[in-house]
């Protein structure tokens, strides 16, 4: 779930992997250990001041943030489901450098995760449903931002053509 920054149909309720990740457990392809988080102006000199393999790593990634980060701001897609591709936003200095948020995703091209520290979110105590039928897709499209404002959960869409799509002969009969 942290390799590809999972998020399904609760998403929009609860958010992606990355927006639960505290701090990770790492091991580098060279057998550097360490544990990487939020990383304050202070703890980035103290990490720097120490020298050594990690020091390395926190420049490098401070230099490739510095030398793109207007890029980043501006180019770097603001949705609330990207998964795909590297989180270099989260080594923005408004988002605390935060070196675990910008290795989720990675797939273990960058390192591997030992060990996570995540906030865990509480379940609601009643969930509802609502079905809401439209003429077509788009029209469901088009309906998402009014019905987001009530109803945050969780997110399905079938059109009639989907191997999903509810009908008489494929519906299960009801447990009751």
């Amino acid at each position: 779930m942290i390799g590809n920054n999972s998020c399904g149909a609760s998403a929009q309720a609860y958010g992606k992997v990355v927006d639960s990740v505290v701090r990770l457990e790492v091991l580098t392809d060279d057998g550097l250990r360490m544990w990487v988080g939020e990383t304050s102006r202070e703890e980035y000199e103290r990490i720097i001041a120490e020298g050594g393999r990690r020091a390395e790593i926190y420049r490098a990634l401070r230099d490739l943030r510095d030398e793109d980060m207007e890029l980043i701001r501006t180019r770097y897609p603001d949705i609330p489901r990207r998964v795909s591709g590297y989180n270099l936003d989260s080594l923005l200095p408004e988002k605390g450098f935060d070196v675990a948020r910008a290795l989720v995703g990675s797939e273990g091209t960058l390192v591997t995760v030992l060990r996570a520290e995540i906030r865990l979110v509480p379940v609601p105590v009643f969930e509802s449903l609502a079905v809401l039928g439209y003429d077509g897709i788009a029209e469901a499209g088009d309906a998402v931002p009014r019905v987001r404002r009530r109803a945050r959960s969780r997110w399905r869409a079938w059109t009639s053509g989907s191997s999903a799509w509810p009908s008489a002969t494929t519906s299960p009969r009801p447990a009751w």
